[in-house]
Order: structure tokens, then sequence, then C-alpha cells
């Protein structure tokens, strides 16, 4: 409704009271959302990361069984950088946080049945994001649960500037892996 014209909604009546009303709750519940703050985020700096056991949840009436690969995922990849001898946490909103040798931002990605292209693209502007508003110096790495093939390596680290790693056969993998952690 934000979106059509005002005349038109100023003509129908109860269109235009509908839209006064969604307005203030809208209003509202953007301050629930407080906005990214770098002091804030840096407070909690520890490894803790969530709960990956599978779990389920009712929806139009029938059960459905999730997983927490993202969260797997994580954990897994933290626990292969601690091993190495980095210094990471798990600060929100930002999946993974490499804090020593260097600060990079990680934003994980489950692919299930899309393509990594699609999971890399929404990581790019989370990290962006992140980066801007909350870590101005932290370099950006993309983290996946399946290989890329080399195109979409070449245009991430190549065109895009970020780092891309992926967990498979039970270990973190990368081009840049052993530039990561000296």
């Amino acid at each position: 409704m934000f979106k059509m014209p005002s005349a038109f909604v100023a003509r129908w009546g109860p269109l235009h009271d509908l839209v006064d009303e969604v307005e203030e709750v809208h209003e509202s519940l953007g301050q629930l959302d407080p906005p990214l703050s770098p002091d804030a985020e840096r407070k909690n700096e520890s490894f803790d990361p969530k709960d990956d056991s599978d779990y389920e949840v009712i929806i139009r009436g029938g059960k459905q069984r999730r997983t927490r690969g993202h969260e797997s995922l994580v954990r897994e990849a933290g626990l292969a950088l601690q091993a190495i001898g980095a210094t990471v946490a798990t600060p929100h909103p930002i999946d993974l946080l490499i804090t020593s040798p260097r600060e990079v931002i990680v934003e994980a990605k489950t692919t299930g049945k899309r393509s990594c292209l699609r999971a890399v693209r929404e990581a790019v502007g989370q990290l962006f994001e992140y980066r801007c508003f909350l870590r101005p110096d932290a370099e950006l790495a993309i983290l996946l649960d399946a290989t890329p093939d080399n195109v979409l390596i070449n245009y991430v680290e190549r065109d895009l500037g970020i780092s891309i790693y992926w967990w498979s056969d039970g270990r973190l993998n990368g081009p840049d892996l052993g530039g990561l952690i000296p």
C-alpha cells in the first residue's frame, strides 16, 4: 500500500484509513530493530555457536523437520579455525568473526537445493552491510557447505574482492586458506 500513489489511496476512504493504521504499526515495529552499532556488538566476542540439532515446527496444521545445517556449518568451521590458531567469535548478527590473526567477517550459507551462486548473492549484501555498520576495517569471506566451481571462485575473489571458503570432506577448503592463518 505504501507504493500506491497517495492520490489513489486518498480517493478510497476505507483504504486511506487502513494505510494510516498500518503506517503507525510499521513505524512502531521499526523501533524494535535497533540500529547496528560497532560498540554494542563488540561486547560479546566469544565463540558460542548455536544449537545445531534438528527441530520440528508446525506449519498449516502439519509437522515438518527442519535442520540446523547453518549452525553446524558455523560450528565446524569455527572449530577448524580455532584448531589452526585463529581467534573466532559469533557476535550477532555476524555468523563468524575471525579476530586474529586478521579481522575477517564470515557469512555462512547453506545451499540446500539451490546453487552456490544464489547463496553467494545472498551473502554479499550481508557482508557489505556488516562491514559498513559494524566492522569498517574487516576483510570479508563467504563460507559455503558445498564446493563452488572455479568460475564462481574467481568471480567472488577477483571481481568482488571477497574470500570464499567451503566445508567438504570434514574440512575447511578454499583457494587462499593458507593466507587466512599464517
